[in-house]
């Protein structure tokens, strides 16, 4: 092998693919900050000499192939408009190439961001012929929406969409089902369930596409019977993925079949009234592949073997969520190599106090998602054995949770790779303090998002400290923190450059002053949604805003009294007063 190969030297099939890794956004950072490539930079490098051009316009079409949320700077312009977007989207490279237009932002996400107004994506995708995988989010998905999709992209294949509504119907389902061949996924998920879709809609789209489908999501479906559970598990032998909406019971027979046809099934989520010994049974009996268990019961009747009898699945779970509110320590069983695999634990709603999670931590140590939700029973004695046994942990969920400067503490000296920190504590007591604040963010760099929901004992001076150590921030949610002033936005719109979202709903003694300072702010320009209920603001603070933020798509100002509808008039930012 000659160590001296200059890059002018290399075959032009290794460049392409040094192209293709540079913006490949596999397993990168969630930080936009860290992007490595974006669409321009691989326009620009091509003008460095002939020869990359040749190879990144002639020979390179797998670069062209996918369009990745990652490829659109959280500065740009398209953030008000699509026009950015239609700009790239009509270049003739992607035009011949582009197959993947993938814009959903990985893990448990911010809605808002990224979102496209449901008339400006029927208008991007007729530059988009050959799309056979689609993947956004949209203000509202409606009938009009899934037939322009059959319409302009009849070779799509995969379909995941996510909005805050749903109006769609019948006439849009039936519109999916019958003009387009072979769906191997589909996904439309809303913030609330959809009432249009019938039963009948549904066993119609599965006799159409049970052959191919392999990720079918239906969790915003009202209305799922029996009939609907048996012909999914008697028809999509395929599956790999299956969401379930709530239901009253997944019926015995249905759940042995789907997973005796389903041979590859690894993905199963439900939300049910009930769930019994049974049920477990058949899991553990005939899923042969399951990697991901979601399971959620509303009852509180169901008894401890439903979980301990999981012991006995035949491969070990990667992500398990158990969201029962009977569960507690006894529910713990001794089993290392059940427990060493889980990367994603979810026991919210659960009894779960220290000695149970010190069990799990004596052996598990993979974890990077762990979610305490509504736990009342565990103190920081067992949070510190449990996080310290899994320090490779980025998204802790303590909403509804004990949330004081001992638990915020034990969390900084053990989760140093924290990103995501959730602590909404509305309605509870329990409230950190600026030193807890101060010693979580000092020790955890790499924070992207922060719920502090109702941690009424932070004030302004909390604020700074965000600013001196959390330049990655994205996403910070204030809601409830009465303490905090004006003084407080001020000092935070000093810092946090990449911040995107900012929720400071019921800061009553917030007024346009913090809006003045955020338009001329240092996250001025990467800012996106702004959620301003029930704070001292104005019509003077949505114009300052309007003016001073280019990427600003909504502000909420619900119980506002400073906000008139005149301000409809003097503003193109959308905003939500209803």
């Amino acid at each position: 092998m000659n160590t001296k190969t200059t890059i002018e030297e290399l075959p032009a099939e290794v460049l392409s693919l040094i192209f293709f890794f540079l913006c490949d956004d596999e397993g990168t950072n969630l930080s936009d900050s860290n992007n490595t490539l974006c669409t321009v930079d691989i326009i620009r490098s091509s003008t460095v000499c002939k020869r990359w051009r040749d190879v990144i316009f002639g020979d390179s079409p797998r670069l062209w192939r996918k369009m990745s949320w990652r490829m659109i700077p959280m500065s740009s312009k398209f953030r008000k408009t699509p026009v950015q977007l239609e700009s790239v989207l009509n270049l003739p490279y992607f035009l011949e190439n582009l197959k993947e237009i993938d814009l959903v932002r990985p893990g448990r996400g911010i809605l808002y961001l990224l979102l496209i107004e449901s008339k400006d994506l029927r208008h991007l995708l007729q530059f988009t012929p050959r799309l056979t995988s689609l993947q956004v989010k949209i203000s509202i998905i409606s009938n009009k929406t899934l037939q322009s999709l059959c319409t302009l992209c009849p070779n799509l294949e995969h379909i995941v969409l996510i909005s805050e509504n749903s109006t769609f119907d019948s006439t849009g389902f039936q519109a999916i089902s019958n003009n387009l061949k072979g769906i191997k996924t589909l996904s439309l998920e809303s913030q609330h369930m959809n009432m249009g879709i019938k039963c009948t809609d549904i066993l119609d789209f599965i006799d159409k596409h049970c052959s191919t489908l392999m990720d079918f999501n239906v969790q915003s479906f009202l209305h799922m019977d029996l009939q609907v559970l048996k012909e999914i598990a008697e028809k999509c032998n395929k599956l790999t993925h299956l969401k379930l909406g709530k239901i009253n019971a997944f019926p015995l027979d249905s759940l042995e079949s789907l997973f005796k046809n389903a041979k590859n099934l690894s993905e199963l989520v439900v939300e049910c009234w009930f769930w019994s010994e049974e049920h477990t049974e058949i899991v553990t009996k005939y899923a042969n592949n399951l990697e991901s268990l979601k399971i959620s019961i509303n009852r509180g009747e169901a008894k401890q073997t439903v979980f301990t009898m999981l012991e006995s699945l035949k491969k070990p779970l990667k992500v398990l969520h158990f969201i029962c509110d009977e569960f507690s320590t006894d529910w713990v069983f001794e089993n290392a190599s059940f427990w060493r695999n889980i990367e994603d634990l979810d026991l919210s709603k659960s009894q779960i106090d220290n000695e149970g999670l010190k069990l799990i931590a004596s052996q598990c140590n993979n974890i990077n998602y762990l979610y305490l939700n509504g736990c009342s029973k565990f103190s920081e004695e067992g949070l510190d054995a449990i996080t310290k046994a899994n320090p490779r942990i980025t998204k802790l969920g303590l909403c509804r949770s004990r949330v004081d400067d001992e638990i915020t503490q034990v969390v900084a000296k053990n989760c140093k790779r924290l990103q995501f920190f959730m602590t909404n504590t509305k309605g509870i007591h329990y409230s950190m303090t600026n030193v807890g604040l101060l010693s979580l963010v000092s020790n955890c760099p790499d924070l992207l998002r922060m719920d502090l929901t109702a941690q009424h004992r932070l004030d302004d001076e909390s604020m700074g400290y965000i600013v001196e150590y959390c330049p990655k921030l994205q996403f910070l949610k204030l809601t409830n923190c009465i303490s905090i002033t004006d003084q407080g936005i001020k000092t935070l719109a000093t810092g946090c450059p990449d911040l995107h979202v900012l929720d400071i709903a019921n800061l009553i003694n917030v007024t346009d002053d913090s809006m003045e300072a955020i338009a001329s702010g240092v996250f001025a320009n990467r800012l996106w949604l702004l959620n301003a209920n029930s704070t001292g603001i104005s019509d003077a603070g949505i114009v300052s805003l309007d003016k001073g933020c280019p990427a600003i798509n909504r502000i909420t100002a619900q119980q506002v009294r400073g906000v008139t509808d005149q301000v409809y008039d003097l503003v193109n930012v959308k905003i939500c007063k209803i």
